[in-house]
């Protein structure tokens, strides 16, 4: 957990390693384990078969003059989360495994498929659970929580950008995601309860805009 597991409170990792218990059984975690072989094999066969991250990673589509349209950069960038999700979601659930293994309860990171969120709180309820978790415990919450979360959530983005790297590229995204879910919490706080938008063809309509419209956010 300390290299690169899912993050723990000091307090939870204390108890249990003082107090070791059984976390999983022989056949759960042959069944972990089995998963994880499967994303690796899947990662294997994504990194021969696609280019897409060392794309993104030289932006030669920036550089050479190709033309490339915004419509083919924006799947390039799907496809670079994507990627991400398979790799975060080895290295999060492999340590996670030998933690399990060893007495030591986590968080699950990356409760369900990247692109299966529809808001930027899922999103972030999902991808690194663990970490939300604590940003809720030791920023969200002393900062005021629901009441204030229009307002505590830009530094709250802007500290996790920090965490990531403090370069102009990281502020901007955290700047991005901070803009982004304030925009949420004021349409979700106005109209999150109206009957029109809760009636079903609506509201799977405007649920799969949102999901659009917050991938288009983080991949910008």
């Amino acid at each position: 957990l300390f290299i690169a597991g899912p993050v723990v409170t000091f307090n939870a990792f204390v108890a249990q390693f003082a107090t070791p218990r059984q976390v999983t059984t022989a056949g759960a975690a042959a069944r972990m384990a089995a998963r994880i072989v499967a994303v690796i094999l899947l990662l294997e066969f994504w990194t021969h078969c696609f280019y897409q991250y060392m794309m993104n990673e030289d932006r030669w589509y920036f550089d050479d003059g190709t033309g490339m349209l915004g419509v083919d950069v924006f799947f390039l960038g799907l496809l670079t989360v994507a990627f991400m999700y398979m790799k975060f979601l080895t290295i999060w659930r492999f340590f996670r495994l030998a933690a399990c293994i060893d007495g030591i309860d986590s968080t699950v990171n990356l409760k369900a498929c990247v692109h299966n969120t529809d808001s930027f709180a899922m999103f972030w309820r999902i991808w690194h659970a663990s970490f939300a978790n604590w940003i809720q415990r030791y920023l969200y919450r002393p900062l005021g929580g629901p009441s204030t979360r229009t307002m505590t959530i830009w530094p709250i983005f802007l500290f996790v950008g920090t965490w990531h790297e403090p370069s102009p590229g990281w502020m901007a995204w955290a700047l991005m995601n901070a803009l982004g879910m304030s925009v949420e919490t004021v349409v979700t706080a106005k109209f999150g309860k109206s009957p029109f938008w809760m009636a079903a063809p609506v509201y799977e309509i405007s649920q799969a805009v949102a999901s659009i419209l917050r991938l288009s956010a983080q991949l910008a």
